[in-house]
């Protein structure tokens, strides 16, 4: 009975440090499973998580990219645009005003090559009529001169011939016929005289009215000349007054052009300035993904060590639970032992109450026969009361060792039944732990299918982000591309435009220089002007020097004439007062003579003083 309730004991002790090993791992393997399965919930929350942050940066920065891009290419084309019409507006603008300049500049040379043609022709006129009149006045001069030089002459030798005659005639009269001839030939030469100074006299009206005439030639010539010049000079002054409004306006529009490529230079300087912080944005969001995608990588990296921390603690459960199978089989054969050593104490026990039976037959035999040996010490009590006594402290042992024999059973009763509760109770506990074994079984199953899961989903998250990571190399790609095309277009734009402001500036300068010489040719036509001016203003002073000299001449000639008619009249009168009376054509040719002497004589000293003042006019 000892030995059984040792036994019992040991086992009630094995079996609650056996429950209480298998309530710990059980405690343990579910907080393991609850760890690890918050630790995947928490591990699935940050892949969503990342992956919703890491899509909507992608997303963003596509959209991004792309409203950059669109707005960029729209920005860009608008420009373009602009800048296209611009420059063709600017190209037509220069095309009319070359135009413009070049009809002005033909316009202009028609007119300057038209006034050097009217100019030459007037000064050709001018000097042939100065020539003319040079010629005309020194051959009238010069004829004059020889006829007056030929008067004098025949008017002397007349002269000389009235005097022999005279004296021939106060001689005596003989010679009176010799003299009449000779006065004949007196009156001859002095009609011829008399109509050689007819013939100057209308060779001099002629030549007053020739001088008048070139005269009013000369002066209308002068006057259309004058106005002429004057138109020339309206028109050139209107065209100076034209080249100085075009070339303000060639100068504004220049302002402006200037100002306005000063503003698109700027504009795009503004333009790439803002590519260039956009390519700094982009290079810097590049940056930012290329950390952020470090951060995946090495959040990846992290997962991949979470991951390998999960293959390990995985490994590690499921060497607890091989272990704790190992343990579990090994207690379960250990539970089975200590059932069957139970069940052969439960036999044990069952033979030791069918041997208590049959010590209880057997002390009810033994009772019967003590009873027959108490009836018989009844009987023989009388006889021995010692006996009595002795036999009754006996039964009194007998019966307190029947008592704790009966308690001892009750006790093992008990125990056993304990044991047999605690048998069903760990029996049960093994069922639960068999099903929690199962239930691990399937946790570690859906443990594999969820890293089966989560390597599926990591391989994919892994291509998408290399598919994202290729999208975003490739859009990084396209957008430098892009950025280098449109740089590279924005060079050769500014290029265009820079060649073009040479092209105008090289434009306007040659119209600069179009219009300097322009103006130079106009301040030669001025000059030109001027220097006609100055020779009318000179043909003018000589036409009036030859003016006044012919109204001398003709004062003198008027002079001369009255002077003569004077003289005339005077020896008339003298001749009809003296006594000798000759004939009629004696008398009368006489006085003649001797006024045409006096004639002569002036007309000789008046053709002095025309030879001397047509020499004075030829130096």
């Amino acid at each position: 009975a000892g030995d059984l309730r040792r036994e019992a004991g040991e086992l009630r002790a094995a079996a609650a440090a056996a429950e209480e090993e298998l309530q710990r791992r059980l405690a343990a393997a579910h907080a393991a499973r609850d760890g690890f399965e918050s630790e995947v919930r928490e591990l699935q929350a940050s892949v969503r998580g990342e992956r919703a942050a890491a899509d909507a940066a992608v997303r963003s920065v596509r959209v991004g990219a792309k409203e950059a891009a669109t707005a960029a290419a729209a920005g860009a084309r608008a420009e373009r645009e602009s800048r296209e019409t611009r420059e063709t507006q600017l190209g037509a603008e220069v095309e009319s005003l070359r135009l413009v300049a070049a009809e002005r500049e033909a316009e202009w040379t028609r007119q300057a090559r038209a006034a050097d043609v009217a100019a030459a022709e007037a000064e050709a006129t001018l000097r042939a009529a100065q020539a003319t009149a040079r010629v005309g006045a020194s051959t009238a001069a010069a004829a004059a001169a020889n006829e007056l030089a030929a008067a004098d002459a025949r008017t002397a030798a007349a002269a000389e011939q009235a005097v022999a005659a005279a004296a021939a005639a106060d001689a005596g009269y003989v010679e009176l016929e010799s003299a009449q001839r000779a006065v004949a030939e007196a009156r001859a030469s002095a009609a011829e005289a008399e109509s050689i100074a007819r013939e100057f006299q209308a060779t001099v009206r002629e030549t007053r009215t020739h001088a008048d005439q070139s005269q009013a030639a000369l002066r209308a010539e002068a006057t259309a000349l004058r106005a002429d010049a004057e138109a020339r000079e309206k028109q050139l002054s209107g065209l100076l007054a034209v080249e100085t409004s075009a070339r303000a306006k060639l100068e504004s529009e220049l302002r402006e052009t200037q100002s306005t490529v000063r503003g698109e230079v700027s504009t795009l300087e503004a333009a790439l300035r803002a590519a260039q912080a956009s390519s700094r944005r982009e290079a810097q969001t590049r940056e930012v993904a290329a950390a952020q995608l470090a951060e995946k990588e090495a959040e990846l990296a992290d997962l991949g060590a979470l991951r390998a921390a999960v293959e390990e603690e995985k490994s590690a459960l499921e060497r607890d639970f091989r272990d704790l199978q190992t343990s579990a089989r090994r207690e379960h054969g250990e539970w089975e032992k200590s059932a069957a050593a139970l069940r052969g104490k439960q036999s044990e026990l069952a033979a030791a109450q069918a041997a208590m039976k049959g010590e209880r037959s057997a002390w009810a035999d033994a009772r019967g026969e003590l009873e027959g040996k108490l009836g018989d010490l009844r009987t023989v009590s009388q006889t021995s009361r010692a006996d009595a006594e002795a036999a009754s402290r006996t039964l009194g042992e007998e019966r307190g060792a029947r008592a704790l024999l009966e308690g001892e059973l009750r006790a093992m009763t008990e125990s056993s039944r304990r044991d047999a509760d605690d048998l069903g109770t760990f029996q049960q506990e093994l069922r639960k732990k068999e099903a929690a074994l199962v239930e691990l079984r399937t946790l570690r199953e859906e443990a594999a299918a969820a890293a089966g899961t989560w390597e599926e989903r990591l391989g994919r998250e892994s291509a998408r982000r290399e598919s994202v990571e290729g999208d975003l190399r490739g859009f990084q790609a396209s957008q430098r591309a892009d950025r280098e095309s449109w740089e590279a277009k924005a060079l050769a734009e500014m290029e265009v435009r820079r060649r073009a402001m040479e092209e105008e500036r090289q434009q306007v300068t040659s119209l600069e220089q179009k219009l300097q010489a322009l103006q130079e040719t106009g301040r030669d036509h001025t000059a030109e002007r001027d220097g006609l001016h100055g020779r009318l203003e000179a043909s003018e002073a000589a036409l009036a020097r030859a003016e006044a000299k012919m109204s001398r001449m003709t004062r003198d000639l008027a002079e001369a004439e009255d002077e003569l008619e004077d003289r005339d009249k005077e020896e008339e009168s003298r001749v009809g007062s003296r006594s000798f009376k000759p004939s009629l054509p004696i008398v009368h040719e006489e006085p003649r003579t001797h006024s045409q002497q006096g004639v002569n004589t002036r007309k000789g000293t008046q053709g002095g003083t025309l030879r001397a003042n047509s020499q004075q006019q030829q130096g």
